[in-house]
């Protein structure tokens, strides 16, 4: 999932998760669905490297640009992100290069929070299901009357 593209998006939006305070801005593409959809705005507040975990959501500087990916991976120092549907590529990233991690995500009049148990849970939920159509397993879906 991409943000906006310029260096002026950049420049303000690490100046002020630097300066502690949250960021918002419209998300683009599909590499997060379905936690965030192309066109949600997105909440990031300021987060430190070393507070983040497998399974955070995080605003990083990519080399095609600044990315949203979910944390698969750490040893302190990399970081492993991809996006949620497997058939994205994962890619290392220092922890100079994380920005914020993604707390929440605007849709369709409210705020949904991506933290949490209950995000926790979701994210469990969808993981195995996407690695179940990977592997060619359909999930049971109910045969309309009269088929």
């Amino acid at each position: 999932m991409k943000a906006p593209a310029t260096d002026l998006f950049l420049e303000l939006t690490t100046e002020l998760l630097e300066r502690g305070n949250q960021v918002r801005f419209r998300a683009e593409g599909a590499s997060m669905h379905p936690a965030i959809r192309s066109g949600e705005v997105v909440l990031v507040e300021p987060a430190a490297a070393v507070d983040l975990k497998k399974g955070d959501i995080c605003l990083y500087l990519a080399p095609r640009g600044v990315a949203v990916h979910r944390l698969i991976r750490t040893d302190g120092t990399a970081f492993l992100m991809r996006g949620d549907p497997r058939r994205f590529a994962a890619e290392q990233v220092g922890r100079e290069q994380i920005l914020g991690r993604v707390v929440a995500v605007e849709r369709g009049g409210r705020r949904i929070s991506l933290t949490g148990w209950r995000a926790g849970t979701n994210r469990r939920i969808y993981a195995l299901a996407s690695r179940m159509r990977d592997l060619g397993v359909g999930l049971m879906r109910p045969v309309p009357p009269g088929t």
